[in-house]
């Protein structure tokens, strides 16, 4: 074990293993600490911007603008140890015959992005709103937003199998991009085990203190000290929030406490539910596309070929559920890990009341928790660090660590002092 190093990081997930290639770059000396047994258990990463609007949210033109497929293969790209795909579907019989492609790559796909209302029912008035600011802010960008009505709206959204003159009416924006999340990240986590030796990338670490400017921890069945050369640099998740809260928070002098947790703290924790739903429609690969809570698109990994394409059937659904006390998160008595009514009635009126299915069935779901900010934090892109010290120990807490991938890239380069 090492007795000094240049930078500790501190986290789960993809964002401190991306800030690690990059500090390697640079020639530090890097120790990566996991309070986790898994670097992924969290699974805090999305593979595409919900594009949804919070209490302080803006969609704004440069937002959509990251989600083009230009800006996240850029992102994407510098810190993976291969290729980083790119596929527009559907695949013709041309385009998966011409050159080579990486059956293992992890691939940006892009798709048309749908937003559907239905006339004559009761709606959430911010839903109203984001539909306008969206038309607005693509327009005023340059990019394509259509409008439709009826049939020609649903038909696009994966699964529809509705036949009848329908009353919806929507708005689709070109094609912006999701990802390969598991391929991407286990690549890069692969990737820095081989540059790391074992005893500086470690997972299941506990009682991290930071005493004067060393930093003391348990690991491996014992404890360690080391003196930390630089910084500590602190990725918060929901996961490090009660570290922080401990370690961090609670020690901030009372003049500035007030002010700097008004600013820097997370306004909650945003439940998700993603579902997995096995469909006896064929699905339509092209579009991502919003219902009330939800958003949906047909599963698919790496590059499909032209017959994977046309016999899809797994649906992939994304839920949006309440914004928590981020203290409540992990509490086993909250109740908050458990479904609830209101989850299963909204799967059961997306798939039988709007899609028109006769009957359907759950394959997989799992519950992510991932922060939302207060004012403009509450966007993807935060543009500050919380520096401070933790006794005697220079310290950063990096926020938007968790959310749509191609963000935790983001932040995570920054972190590790990459101009963007």
């Amino acid at each position: 074990m090492l007795k000094e190093v240049d930078i500790v990081l501190l986290g789960t997930g993809l964002a401190p293993l991306v800030a690690a290639n990059q500090l390697l770059h640079q020639g530090k000396s890097v120790l990566i600490l996991n309070p986790d047994w898994d670097f992924f258990t969290e699974n805090s990463e999305l593979p595409l911007d919900p594009l949804w609007a919070g209490p302080d949210t803006t969609v704004s033109s440069k937002r959509l603008r990251r989600n083009l497929s230009d800006a996240v293969l850029e992102e994407l790209r510098p810190d993976y140890p291969g290729p980083v795909e790119f596929g527009v579907l559907p695949a013709d019989a041309q385009s998966t015959q011409k050159g080579y492609r990486d059956p293992h790559a992890p691939v940006v796909r892009a798709r048309e992005r749908l937003w559907i209302r239905t006339e004559g029912k009761p709606h959430d008035p911010s839903s109203d709103h984001l539909l306008s600011q969206i038309y607005v802010e693509t327009v005023d960008a340059g990019l394509q937003a259509t409008e439709l009505e009826g049939l020609s709206a649903t038909r696009r959204f994966p699964g529809y199998a509705g036949r009848e003159p329908t009353a919806h009416w929507g708005i689709a924006l070109q094609r912006l991009c999701e990802v390969d999340v598991n391929r991407y990240r286990t690549g890069v986590l692969e990737y820095i085990r081989h540059k790391l030796p074992a005893d500086q990338l470690l997972c299941g670490v506990t009682q991290i203190e930071p005493r004067a400017d060393e930093l003391h921890f348990y690991s491996q069945g014992r404890m360690h000290s080391l003196k930390v050369r630089e910084e500590l640099i602190i990725f918060w998740t929901p996961k490090i929030s009660p570290w922080i809260d401990r370690n961090f928070v609670a020690h901030l002098p009372s003049s500035v406490k007030a002010q700097e947790l008004d600013e820097y703290s997370p306004l909650g924790v945003r439940v998700w539910e993603e579902w997995g739903l096995i469909s006896r429609e064929g699905l339509n690969p092209n579009t991502v596309a919003h219902f009330g809570d939800i958003i949906a698109w047909a599963e698919i990994e790496g590059y499909p070929s032209t017959a994977a394409l046309s016999s899809l059937h797994y649906l992939r659904v994304l839920r949006r559920g309440p914004l928590i006390d981020p203290k409540l998160v992990h509490h086993p008595e909250s109740g908050l890990g458990g479904l609830s009514v209101e989850s299963f009635q909204s799967i059961s009126d997306l798939c039988q009341g709007f899609l028109r299915w006769e009957r359907f069935s759950i394959r997989s779901m799992q519950v992510r928790y991932i922060f939302e900010w207060r004012g403009k934090k509450s966007a993807p892109g935060v543009d500050k660090f919380w520096r401070k010290e933790i006794f005697g120990v220079p310290t950063r807490i990096v926020h938007g660590c968790d959310g749509p991938m191609t963000e935790v890239v983001h932040r995570a380069r920054q972190s590790a002092g990459v101009n963007l």
